[in-house]
């Protein structure tokens, strides 16, 4: 018998093809896992920075609310504002309420309601004193 010892053993027919297949479907797998993540990042990304938006548009409410006095505020009592012209138009609602509080001033409470959802987003309350 003539054995050749640097000659390594041929794989049998097929098992080539096999690991083939094995590594594809490997390769699939991890490349389906990827594409989930990277959805769900981007999907978290457009929901920050809706929440961003709505955010920034109740602070602005906010702020032109302080240069009103307590009387005007307590007349804008129910009032809702877009973010945009109409409501058709935007994404997001402030809507307010004013109440007085004895004879020292009067509590604000602005809620920031996502339109396309309904949900409420953020409330902020705040008491301000007779000026």
């Amino acid at each position: 018998m003539n054995h050749d010892l640097n000659q390594s053993p041929q794989p049998e027919r097929g098992s080539v093809l096999i690991e083939v297949g094995i590594a594809i479907a490997l390769l699939a797998t991890g490349l389906t896992a990827v594409a989930g993540v990277l959805s769900t990042s981007m999907q978290n990304g457009a929901r920050s920075q809706q929440i961003n938006t709505g955010t920034r548009f109740l602070e602005g409410v906010l702020s032109s609310l302080d240069a009103q006095d307590n009387s005007a505020v307590l007349a804008m009592n129910g009032n809702a504002f877009f973010d945009r012209g109409t409501q058709a138009q935007s994404s997001h609602r402030v809507h307010l309420t004013a109440t007085r509080v004895g004879l020292s001033g009067i509590n604000v409470v602005l809620a920031l309601t996502r339109l396309d959802t309904g949900v409420e987003v953020a409330r902020i309350a705040t008491f301000r004193a007779d000026r």
